[in-house]
């Protein structure tokens, strides 16, 4: 069975966490650190591998290939894949998660793989969407129903999956590099009023990706 999944993989922000096991100072056993990072869309390698896998959690099952990236006006990476299955049997929400090879300084970033997983290293991630069916604009016009913004997106999908198909480099497709700016810029603000407002609290994100409250 072929369906297609869609979903924000990189917020405009792209803060993440990452935790990991290192030995602990004893004698025997493990610590747990918690790295923080951030990947910048605005920041992708503008020509992308032709051939970018979909697993399952990071491991060895590979489930589809991305047909699709772009940033969006909010300044957001979105992912288009063609996936042959099998999901993850769950009733959680599952997510996207990219791994990416850049320079020391964050710029010329580049998706090497993407994994359907229930825990998200991004911060403000969202849920995936999955349509049933190939990657044709015949479905977009016919089967599926999603909101405007998706529709635009799985549209322009259908016309780099025909790239794709030929071998060549997955482009990123760009809105507005100025609105994408501006857009971080706003998320940024939100992100350091609250900093500056809770010492030491945690925050409370919504969807959008930005900060609602902290206590």
């Amino acid at each position: 069975m072929t369906f297609v999944a869609i979903g924000v993989a990189v917020p405009p922000l792209g803060f993440a966490s990452q935790t990991y096991a290192v030995p602990a100072s004893g004698p025997v056993g493990f610590e747990t650190r918690k790295r923080f990072y951030s990947v910048d869309p605005l920041l992708l390698r503008t020509a992308q591998p032709a051939k970018i896998p979909v697993d399952l959690e990071h491991g060895h099952l590979l489930v589809g290939d991305v047909r699709h990236l772009e940033v969006s006006y909010n300044g957001s990476l979105w992912a288009v894949a063609e996936m042959n299955g099998p999901l993850p049997e769950t009733a959680k929400p599952l997510y996207w998660s990219v791994r990416h090879n850049s320079r020391r300084d964050g710029s010329d970033v580049v998706i090497e793989r993407i994994a359907v997983t229930e825990r998200p290293a991004m911060l403000s991630a969202e849920p995936l969407r999955f349509l049933d069916g190939e990657l044709r604009e015949h479905n977009l016009g016919y089967h599926w129903t999603v909101p405007e913004l998706e529709r635009g997106i799985l549209r322009r999908a259908a016309e780099s999956r025909v790239r794709a198909r030929r071998g060549r480099d997955l482009p990123i497709l760009l809105a507005d590099v100025d609105q994408a700016r501006g857009a971080q810029r706003e998320e940024r603000e939100y992100a350091e009023l609250a900093l500056r407002g809770a010492p030491g609290g945690p925050l409370h994100i919504r969807g959008g990706g930005r900060i609602l409250s902290v206590r």
